[in-house]
């Protein structure tokens, strides 16, 4: 039987695990921290896009994003052996409120969103998340009644973290696939044997067949000199409240603002000004992504000016918990950051997979996009039994 390793445990990792493992491989995933499940996969917002948030951005990554999108549900159920009750973990639609500096007016919102609609009834599939998807943004203008902002109704909607790692970990552990957590994998390197994952501090891994490079920021560590190229490297941090009624699931265009989403197990709220606390460009991610990530959790001012940004704006009335303060890495193109236009974190549409030798690394800079990108990443692996 082929062996796989597979480095990283979020949803890139543990979904290429599984289908490996559908496959008939012998699969063994190695993360870093003790658990999987519990880096950049964990702490977002979880919204599965169907491409408003990218207006600015061009039709290639609407596209993707539909596709991703589209793809979602179908990949993870084939992933898990089984039908999932979508409806549980996921929010209700989004709505979309136009601030008063958005970087676009409303009017022209609602034409690029007729366009992302345009581009969404021409993509394969008619389901999303289990519901039939007939647009993807009603492009009727209408004043929100909390924030007096001008909103738009969409069906985007988004995926409780906490609940989706519940039925993809549940899978990974029925289907026996080996764990190896609290291993910091520092390299690969190939002979006539196969691929051999070298640790920091204990035994190598291996030799595999074949590795897939499913890290998050750490990927370069595992990809050929000659096919790395420099990212835009953002520290974002946010807040998990305990749910209250008067929560709405809403996002803050066009520009650098947030979410408020309330979710089935919490709800997230986010306020990009106060929340980034760390933006870079390069190769690799200096030692300052780590420190940045480390510090979240002790920045109590940083939640209270998120907290202080949304109340002031009509978009938190002060009810939930406040259940912790968390932050991820956020990967995409280019030096200049999304408060402007010329930013090219306004597209996602790179994407697909390099196989370099014994190594598979897919290019995926979305949550939404993942289940298509490990499905990939197992199709490039090729005929290994």
């Amino acid at each position: 039987m082929a062996s796989i390793g597979v480095i990283g445990g979020g949803i890139l990792g543990t979904l290429c695990a599984l289908l490996a493992t559908e496959r008939g491989y012998h699969v063994t995933i190695v993360e870093q921290d003790p658990q999987l499940w519990r880096r950049a996969s964990r702490v977002n917002e979880g919204k599965i896009h169907l491409g408003p948030i990218f207006a600015l951005g061009d039709e290639a990554t609407h596209r993707l994003m539909v596709r991703g999108a589209l793809a979602f549900a179908p990949v993870v159920e084939r992933a898990v052996g089984h039908r999932v009750e979508w409806d549980r973990l996921a929010s209700d639609p989004f709505r979309y409120l136009v601030m008063e500096d958005s970087l676009a007016s409303p009017e022209e919102l609602a034409a690029r969103y007729a366009a992302i609609n345009r581009v969404a009834a021409d993509v394969p599939g008619t389901s999303y998340l289990g519901r039939p998807l007939d647009r993807v943004v009603d492009t009727t203008v209408r004043v929100d009644d909390a924030t007096g902002l001008a909103s738009f109704d969409t069906t985007e909607r988004a995926v409780d973290p906490e609940l989706l790692a519940e039925v993809i970990l549940e899978a990974v552990r029925d289907a026996g696939i080996r764990v190896s957590v609290g291993v910091e994998a520092i390299g690969i390197e190939e002979d006539s044997r196969g691929a051999t994952i070298r640790v920091a501090d204990g035994p190598d891994l291996g030799p595999f067949d074949m590795v897939v490079n499913a890290t998050w920021e750490g990927q370069h560590l595992f990809v050929s000199r000659e096919h790395r190229h420099a990212l835009n490297y953002r520290v974002k941090a946010a807040v998990r409240m305990a749910r209250d009624p008067d929560h709405r699931t809403v996002t803050m265009v066009h520009g650098p603002y947030g979410d408020v989403v309330r979710l089935a197990t919490h709800t997230y709220m986010s306020w990009y000004p106060s929340g980034r606390i760390l933006h870079e460009w390069g190769w690799e991610p200096s030692a300052k992504v780590g420190e940045a990530l480390a510090s979240i959790q002790h920045r109590t001012d940083i939640t209270e000016q998120i907290l202080d940004a949304l109340r002031s704006r009509g978009l938190w009335s002060g009810g939930g918990e406040v259940l912790e303060a968390i932050g991820g890495v956020i990967l995409g193109h280019g030096s200049v950051d999304i408060d402007e236009r010329r930013s090219d974190l306004h597209a996602r549409s790179e994407f697909g997979t390099t196989r370099v030798g014994r190594v598979v690394t897919p290019h995926n800079f979305k949550l939404t996009t993942a289940p298509l990108a490990a499905a990939q990443a197992i199709d490039a692996l090729g005929d290994i039994a």
